[in-house]
């Protein structure tokens, strides 16, 4: 005698397609952050560095770059997203310089733009800047914690 399955007649499907979403939802939040790019290059040159724009999280949290690179933020989720930096947190003689590599000015430290639709970029040219620690975050999720910072070395 043949052994039968103990199933309800059209939940197989269902049931399935629920496993199947289940597995495809842990797989995205389980995927590993994306690693910031290489501080420079070999012979001196500037690089660029990603930062991606993950539901109310920078990934990474925290940036290690050289003077003259550039740090570009990249929408993956989450939107609207923007780029401010805590006034405190910037040293000396960097407001003006930090201001104008935003697009702004010095009274509002953060990204002219809403970055809204993924893959889009807010890049910040680093070449005026003087080496420090800037504490940067995005205003929209400033409550959730989508905090970071950069951590700029002479090259």
């Amino acid at each position: 005698m043949r052994a039968q399955a103990r199933t309800r007649p059209g939940w197989a499907l269902p049931l399935a397609l629920v496993a199947l979403t289940v597995t495809a939802g842990e797989a995205m939040m389980a995927s590993p952050a994306p690693a910031a790019a290489p501080m420079g290059s070999r012979d001196g040159a500037a690089a660029e560095v990603r930062v991606v724009m993950r539901g109310q999280r920078f990934f990474p949290a925290r940036v290690e770059s050289t003077v003259g690179d550039t740090v570009v933020f990249v929408l993956e989720s989450g939107a609207p997203h923007n780029v401010a930096f805590e006034r405190d947190s910037i040293p000396a003689g960097a407001l003006s310089p930090l201001a104008r590599a935003l697009g702004g000015d010095e009274k509002y430290l953060f990204s002219k733009d809403m970055v809204l639709i993924p893959g889009e970029t807010i890049a910040v040219a680093t070449a005026e800047l003087p080496p420090g620690r800037y504490v940067f975050y995005c205003a929209p999720h400033y409550g959730g914690g989508m905090r970071g910072e950069l951590v700029l070395r002479a090259r």
